[in-house]
């Protein structure tokens, strides 16, 4: 149960999560922090986006850092926000010099070609961690908030996108997701925080900010917009080649009766 905002919460009855499951690992920075436990939904789309990335982004596994502690408050001195169980810290999907994937156990800044800037060579693997991105704004059971990421690097996860022919309205869904934060470019990690249940709305917790996901109807909304104008596409391509045919006929029953 979550009360509060990010910044000033609490956390009754957190559950905690295993520090490696299927797909994750948390690397050993962050294992003897206190900081483990997060609500039933925050658990649940962390679990469950793991598992649903293992068999493509294998042997990589999905680094997870810190959640809250088990009663929520403070996170001092690692956060001013992760305080009621909704807020996660993802290390980024990278590459070694090789260009072969690299299962990182630490944050690694990167620059704005989301090559790292300790001159190892290693980069961003835009491929893996664009699959965890989406896997987070397209949960079913769970309504991400936020995530927040350097502004380059997010750039860079969308132009695969869209360059990978996803469709319109989950390009939209990430873009609305992805946020560079005032205080800190996050360009070494994926801070991600989820909306309020329902449940917890009901015990004084509070979202703010960027509230344009909130409601499912929204994302919804989103989603058959970005179908609606696909399947209009396809439909006027569709209806170009027809009539380019239909021209073609003529032309054709002529030449066969010679």
């Amino acid at each position: 149960m979550s009360g509060g905002q990010p910044n000033r919460g609490w956390l009754l009855d957190g559950q905690r999560l295993a520090d490696d499951g299927e797909g994750f690992i948390t690397p050993p920075q962050w294992r003897t922090r206190g900081l483990r436990y997060g609500t039933d939904e925050l658990v649940g789309l962390l679990t469950s986006a793991a598992r649903e990335l293992w068999p493509t982004n294998a042997p990589v596994r999905l680094g997870i850092a810190d959640l809250s502690r088990t009663s929520g408050g403070p996170a001092t001195p690692y956060h001013r926000s992760h305080q009621n169980g909704r807020d996660v810290d993802l290390l980024l999907y990278l590459r070694d010099a090789a260009g072969r994937a690299h299962e990182a156990n630490v944050m690694l800044q990167l620059g704005d070609d989301g090559v790292a800037r300790d001159g190892s060579k290693r980069a961003l693997d835009v491929e893996r961690t664009w699959r965890l991105v989406r896997a987070l704004v397209t949960s079913p059971q769970h309504n991400v908030q936020y995530i927040f990421l350097y502004e380059p690097l997010s750039l860079l996860l969308l132009d695969h996108a869209r360059a990978q022919e996803e469709p319109s309205w989950l390009v939209e869904l990430a873009r609305r997701a992805l946020l560079e934060p005032s205080g800190a470019p996050h360009d070494d990690h994926l801070h991600v925080r989820i909306f309020c249940s329902s449940e917890d709305e009901g015990v004084g917790c509070t979202d703010f900010g960027n509230l344009a996901l909130q409601d499912k109807r929204q994302r919804t909304a989103i989603r058959w917009r970005g179908v609606l104008a696909e399947r209009l596409r396809r439909l006027a391509r569709d209806s170009a080649a027809l009539r380019i045919g239909l021209a073609l006929i003529p032309a054709a029953v002529t030449t066969g009766q010679r």
